[in-house]
This record gives C-alpha cells, structure tokens and sequence, in this order.
C-alpha cells in the first residue's frame, strides 16, 4: 500500500499558514551595550545561522509533539553528518518540557541506532546506502526518523526535510512510518507550518 504522505509547502493555500520555517527576525546581528560605571559591558550573543534555526525548529517540534510507546526521561537526539547543526544542538540545547534532551554523533558504522537514539537526523551528505540501511534497520522501532533532502520520501524515513534551493525548509510526514514506529505524533505539529508560532519559539 502506497504510503501515506502529509505535505506541507510553502505556497499550500492562500487561506492557510505559511509551510516552512521564516528565520529573518533572528538574522539580525546584536551589538554590545555600552559600559556604565561599576557594571561591564554585555557581550553579543552568538547568532544562529538561519538556516539552522530552521532545522532546530523542527526539531524542537519533534520532540514536543511526539509520544513515545515508553515515556522516556531522556531524548537521545542523534545527529549525522551534519556539523553545524550539531555545533549548535551542543553550544546551545533545546530542552523539552517534559524530558531532558541528549545531543550525540552517530557514524556510518554505527549499528546500535535502535538502543541509542529517539530521534535520527540524518543529513544530506549521508552516503544513500548508509542512509537507507539506517531506516530500514529502524522500521518499527520507537526511533523518530529525520532525513534531509531525501531522493524520494517513500524508503521508511518519518520526516524528509526539503531545504535544498528553498529560503524556508519544508517538510512531508510519512504517516505509514510513524504508525509503525508505536510513537504518537500530535496534531500540533501543525504548528509548525505557522510563521508566527514558530518565531514565537524561544531557542
């Protein structure tokens, strides 16, 4: 049976939110306020790049929006080759309400994904066979499932990110996967696709 795809494009409907990830307001540099007497200067804070805001976004909605078939006390968020993304996760976490959030690099050689990891990001540089041999090894297993700009979003993989050639990512949920991953994925994830709620989002 044909898998079941929720798609969310920028250019949906006139009536709807906005699909994608708007980042501008965060793009703006901060200067350091000026020294007053007995007190020291501010330092600017260190920006993230827009388009990994994007990808944070989303992952933070992820994890908020996702109930897995054991509650878990910590959310192991793996990332794949994907260095920035990474850098950022770790200089500056996102946090869950209700779980604490664990960062980690994974390698191509890793075969342990299904105990060590909640949720798989997997980045575009991700050789095709690597990437492929991960989802189907995960296939009904409680491990969220991420992959940026896959070839065709129909391999198992949860959530296929689209951020090549776009200003905002995009993104399609494979609902056939989620079913059989046993994690509930909330409705509000719908949020997602609403420019102001997301810059709302406090990273």
């Amino acid at each position: 049976m044909r898998n079941r795809l929720l798609t969310f494009f920028a250019s949906c409907f006139a009536s709807m939110a906005i699909c994608g990830i708007s980042s501008s307001a965060f793009a703006q540099a901060q200067h350091p306020e000026k020294t007053h007497k007995g007190v020291a200067a501010q330092r600017p804070k260190t920006q993230i790049a827009p388009n990994i805001l994007g990808l944070r976004r989303i992952l933070q909605g992820v994890i908020e929006y996702s109930q897995w078939p054991t509650p878990l006390h910590t959310i192991n968020l793996c990332v794949a080759d994907h260095p920035l993304l990474l850098a950022s996760l770790h200089q500056h976490p996102i946090h869950s309400h209700h779980s604490t959030v664990a960062v980690k690099s994974v390698r191509h050689t890793d075969d342990t994904l299904a105990i060590t990891c909640s949720v798989l990001f997997i980045g575009q540089s991700t050789p095709e066979a690597v990437a492929i041999a991960w989802v189907t090894s995960l296939v009904e297993q409680p491990v969220f499932t991420i992959r940026e700009n896959p070839p065709e979003c129909s391999s198992g993989v949860m959530i296929c990110l689209r951020t090549a050639n776009t200003k905002q990512p995009t993104f399609e949920v494979n609902l056939d996967a989620v079913a059989r991953s046993g994690i509930q994925l909330s409705p509000l994830i719908l949020r997602l696709t609403n420019r102001k709620y997301l810059e709302s989002v406090n990273l």
